[in-house]
């Protein structure tokens, strides 16, 4: 598990930053009311990176494959993800 921390507190940048396995991910969501999950496909091979928010830290794993979200959460395309000025995936 990788958890860089950075300075701050309250807000996205000062928020833990934790890499977890598809089912740790999925049962985080089952958790929420409304959860949101952000989508980023990169890369050659592709590289599928998916980051959630919950209880203020941000989780996230990465799959050669897409995992299908879109009926537990509403899932964000996004170009690049960041986390305190480094990207993630």
């Amino acid at each position: 598990m990788m958890i860089p921390i950075s300075s701050g507190s309250g807000s996205a940048g000062g928020s833990l930053l934790a890499e977890v396995t598809v089912d740790v991910f999925y049962a985080m969501l089952e958790r929420q009311e409304a959860p949101i999950v952000l989508h980023r496909e990169a890369g050659w091979p592709t590289q599928h990176t998916y980051v959630t928010r919950w209880q203020g830290m941000l989780f996230f794993f990465k799959n050669r494959s897409p995992t299908d979200f879109s009926t537990r959460a509403d899932v964000i395309e996004v170009e690049n993800i960041y986390q305190s000025w480094s990207q993630v995936g």
